[in-house]
């Protein structure tokens, strides 16, 4: 197949662009699962080829009402 020398470096430069958005998605965190135990839920993310894990449990009672 023929491609010509302009349509070659459009793709190219396509290429290259969405490679460059694949890094900088890359180094962002996102969300791999959630799992809930009883009030506590676990979170689980990646960032920069690490697992991070954090617990959280609801405010069940307290707090101030903020509708004054």
């Amino acid at each position: 197949m023929w491609v010509s020398r302009k349509d070659f470096q459009e793709l190219q430069n396509k290429v290259n662009a969405l490679n460059e958005e694949l890094k900088r998605l890359s180094t962002l965190a996102y969300v791999v699962d959630i799992k809930e135990k009883g009030l506590v839920k676990e979170f689980t993310f990646y960032q920069n080829d690490k697992l991070y894990r954090i617990e959280a449990v609801e405010i069940i009672s307290g707090g101030k009402d903020t509708k004054d």
